[in-house]
């Protein structure tokens, strides 16, 4: 068996030419891409059989684009890479090029996504990250969050209790909310429906500031 291997080595019939890129969900990884970060080239030959699969795949694992990897080859030529990549659902608005999926995980956005329409975060303070989860799980389990230009909660943990907000951009309305009681904010907002340019204050529980046009 080993000699079989070793010759299957050392036969030009072998040498790679293909890079399949597989997924069962989501974008397709471009097989270009895959090609540079293995640092594969056309003047430098290589054998199938002479990859080391386990190396391959911890290199693609630390590609933060990816959340999960398989790899595996077809003789005689063809090496192939399924791959789940992450799903961005906001661009992170103090990075440039990065995106931040459901679960957190934040990773760069060009070259790999074909472009999207997803609202801007703003955290500030890494402490405000667990918040800016919380309302981003909102919006995508009411299916609004396509109508979300901005989401700012830079101010969500601040010292003094007065100033302690979270802001909302949608269908060009603002939403000023309590972080403390957010969902009923958010549900509240959207109810009402306001019209572009109009500023909503729901930081007072029970109270309803409106102001703009009907």
């Amino acid at each position: 068996m080993k000699e079989l291997t070793r010759q299957k080595k050392l036969d030009p019939k072998y040498r790679l030419t293909k890079i399949k890129s597989e997924t069962s969900k989501g974008e397709l990884l471009r097989p270009e891409i895959i090609s540079e970060w293995l640092n594969f080239s056309v003047d430098k030959p290589v054998n199938l059989f002479a990859l080391d699969l386990k190396q391959i795949h911890k290199i693609l694992k630390k590609k933060l684009v990816l959340n999960r990897v398989k790899v595996s080859i077809e003789p005689p030529s063809q090496l192939v890479i399924w791959s789940e990549m992450r799903e961005p659902i906001a661009f992170l608005g103090e990075r440039k090029n990065m995106g931040l999926d459901i679960h957190g995980n934040v990773f760069p956005l060009s070259p790999f996504y074909t472009p999207k329409k997803l609202p801007k975060l703003f955290t500030g303070k890494k402490e405000n990250f667990k918040i800016a989860k919380s309302v981003l799980e909102w919006l995508s389990e009411a299916q609004v969050l396509d109508r979300v230009q901005t989401i700012d909660v830079t101010k969500a943990n601040a010292s003094s209790l007065g100033e302690r907000e979270v802001i909302i951009q949608a269908d060009g309305a603002f939403g000023r909310l309590n972080p403390d009681f957010l969902a009923s904010g958010l549900e509240k907002f959207f109810k009402i429906h306001p019209k572009p340019g109009a500023q909503v204050d729901l930081r007072i529980e029970g109270i309803l500031l409106y102001d703009g046009d009907y």
